[in-house]
């Protein structure tokens, strides 16, 4: 009881709900890795103005979703960074659903409550949540333990499993 136990051979195999068609799906926790400074809240920023506003991304098509973006390096720089994402791109976000959020610690359930009640309340339900960037959204514990890791994926997973979302 409570267990979805099922045969391999009685799994039915699902076509991907792509975001961002190849690339990014919806329902799926996903990760830019990478050094410092090499360009993952830009790559990051980009797929979420893109799929906010439909517009595609390297000849890749884009099913247009809300976007939240859980900002924790400050709404200044992003401001910023969105201006220029429009200017580069010929493009407007002039009404569309990308929504930006300041950084909490989600793997804190209070926090992550404060997270999902505050979007429900002011917003569409997002296709894609952006968490930009993890050092920020951590909270107090260690990312090299596995036990406080495995609590933040957990917060993920909420996230994710409550809106059916990409979590990013």
């Amino acid at each position: 009881p409570g267990l979805d136990v099922v045969r391999a051979d009685q799994l039915e195999l699902c076509s991907p709900e792509w975001l961002l068609i190849g690339i990014l799906e919806r329902d799926t926790f996903a990760m830019l890795f990478g050094d410092p400074s090499n360009g993952k809240t830009f790559l990051a920023l980009d797929w979420a103005c893109r799929i906010a506003t439909g517009t595609p991304w390297r000849n890749h098509p884009v099913e247009p979703a809300p976007v939240l973006y859980i900002a924790g390096e400050g709404r200044n720089g992003l401001v910023r960074r969105i201006k220029a994402w429009q200017l580069h791109n010929g493009a407007s976000i002039e009404g569309a659903p990308l929504f930006i959020a300041p950084a909490l610690a989600i793997s804190d359930a209070n926090q992550l409550e404060t997270i999902l009640q505050g979007v429900e309340a002011k917003a569409p339900q997002p296709a894609l949540v952006v968490v930009d960037t993890l050092a920020r959204c951590f909270g107090e514990g260690d990312e090299n333990s596995t036990k406080d890791m495995n609590r933040f994926v957990s917060a993920c997973d909420t996230i994710r499993n409550r809106w059916r979302c990409g979590v990013l």
